[in-house]
C-alpha cells in the first residue's frame, strides 16, 4: 500500500535527513558484501578483501572472514605476493575459532593447512580432512529425514524393575504386617504389665 500525503513527505524527509547515519548496519554490511562479490568476479580481489572487511566490521559475522581470506588467496595466485597469504592465514586462524558451524570450522584448518604449505611453514603434520557433506553444496534436495531412535521395551528399562521392585517389597511388608497382626482372643499386654484376654 503506497504512503500519501503528510506521512509519505515525513517518511522521505526522515530518510533524507538521517541518511546513512541511521541506516541499519546490516543492510549496509549487505550492501559492502555485495560490492565485494562483484569485485571479487571482475577479479579486483584487494578491492574485494577489502569490501568484506567492511561488511565485517558492520555485521561482526564470522562466516565474511572467510570471503576476505579467499580474496587474499586469489590475490596471491595473481600477484605471488606472500603478504596477502599471511593475510589470509591470520584470517583462517581466527575463523577456526569463530566458526560457527563444525562444517566451517573444517573447512578453514584444511585451508589454513593449504595456506601454511604454501608459506613453506612447519608442518603440523597431514592435512585435516573435509567435512563428509554426502551430497553437492549445489544440491538442493532437502537433506534425508532423522531415522527416529530405537524403541526400548520397559522390560528393559532401569525404572521398570526399580518399580517392580517397590511394589514387590510393599506387598511383602504389606503382608507381614497383615499376618503379624493380632487376632481376635489373642493375649494382649496390658498398661500394668500382666496379660488379661481381649474380647470382641
Amino acid at each position: 500500500m503506497p504512503l500519501r500525503g503528510p506521512l509519505s513527505v515525513l517518511l522521505v524527509g526522515a530518510l533524507l535527513v538521517g541518511g546513512a547515519a541511521s541506516a541499519d548496519p546490516l543492510a549496509l554490511a549487505r550492501t559492502r558484501f555485495e560490492d565485494g562479490t562483484a569485485a571479487f568476479q571482475a577479479g579486483h580481489c584487494v578491492e574485494a578483501a577489502k569490501d568484506f572487511e567492511d561488511a565485517y566490521a558492520l555485521s561482526r559475522r564470522p562466516e565474511l572472514l572467510w570471503n576476505i581470506s579467499v580474496a587474499y588467496r586469489k590475490q596471491y595466485e595473481l600477484d605471488g605476493d606472500a603478504a596477502h597469504l599471511r593475510k589470509a592465514r591470520l584470517l583462517l586462524g581466527n575463523l577456526v575459532e569463530l566458526a560457527p558451524s563444525a562444517d566451517l570450522g573444517a573447512e578453514a584448518r584444511r585451508a589454513l593447512w593449504e595456506v601454511e604449505e604454501a608459506l613453506h611453514l612447519p608442518s603440523r603434520g597431514p592435512a585435516p580432512p573435509l567435512p563428509d557433506r554426502g551430497r553437492s553444496a549445489l544440491d538442493l534436495t532437502p537433506p534425508p529425514a532423522a531415522t527416529p531412535p530405537e524403541r526400548v521395551p520397559p522390560s528393559r528399562r532401569w525404572w521398570f524393575w526399580t518399580a517392580i521392585a517397590g511394589v514387590v517389597v510393599i506387598g511383602g511388608a504389606t503382608g507381614l504386617a497383615i499376618g503379624l497382626a493380632p487376632r481376635d482372643g489373642a493375649v494382649q499386654p496390658s498398661a500394668g504389665g500382666s496379660y488379661a484376654p481381649v474380647f470382641p
